[in-house]
Formats: structure tokens, C-alpha cells, sequence
């Protein structure tokens, strides 16, 4: 699975998704050996240093659904 992140200063990276977990998603962005870690902090998604991201989209392969992997109430959703 691919997933664009979106940074604060609207930069975006592509990375292709590692593992996914309640709290924790582990992702290596396009164009890079190391990978990344992004928590769930108190109701907002954050890379390794603490700057808030959003995910601008989920790309899976046919026949995966991807909502069944990542549940995020909408409260964990990034303010306008």
C-alpha cells in the first residue's frame, strides 16, 4: 500500500506503507533507505518530531480494502 503525507508547509511524500497499527504506522518515503514512524498523539497523527501530519490519500492493490485497516474517527482527522 502507497500513502501520501502531508506536511504542515504542504510539502507531500509518497511512501509505500510497512506495517499499520492502532497508534502507529511505519512507512519508508519514496527515495529513501531509512523508514518512519508516525503516532498518534493525543488526537493527531505526528512524524518522528513531533510535526503534525495528515494523509492525503491511501492507495492499496486491487481487492484490498483499505478502510478495514485503517479506522481513524473522525476526530483524528486534521483541522482546515
Amino acid at each position: 500500500m502507497q500513502v501520501i503525507i502531508l506536511y504542515p508547509s504542504a510539502r507531500r511524500v509518497e511512501a509505500l506503507v510497512l506495517s499499520i497499527g492502532r497508534r502507529v504506522i511505519r512507512v519508508v518515503p519514496r527515495r529513501s533507505a531509512d523508514t518512519l514512524e508516525l503516532r498518534l498523539n493525543y488526537g493527531r497523527w505526528t512524524d518522528e518530531s513531533g510535526v503534525p501530519v495528515e494523509f492525503e490519500s491511501f492507495v492499496a492493490a486491487p481487492g484490498v480494502d483499505v478502510r478495514s485497516m485503517v479506522k481513524m474517527p473522525e476526530a483524528y482527522a486534521a483541522a482546515s
